[in-house]
């Protein structure tokens, strides 16, 4: 796989987690969540943001450690 090719991967990936946050977050306003369905969700979404975030800090980081 090409670089190129894992950037868009990358960002498709974000983009679909965006929009499961955003249609969580729309059903649960609405009352269409049940607490069993929920608590499926949350746990299906276990990747939160922050461990994204995590993930390629540390991403970022090694490529500055290597590119000095």
């Amino acid at each position: 796989m090409t670089p190129v090719e894992i950037l868009a991967l990358i960002q498709s990936a974000r983009s679909l987690l965006d929009l499961g946050i955003s249609q969580y977050r729309l059903a649960e306003q609405e009352g269409r969540l049940t607490d069993e369905q929920r608590a499926a969700i949350l746990e299906a979404a276990d990747l939160t943001d922050d461990r994204v975030d995590a993930v390629v800090a540390a991403a970022r980081q090694r490529l500055g450690q290597t590119t000095t």
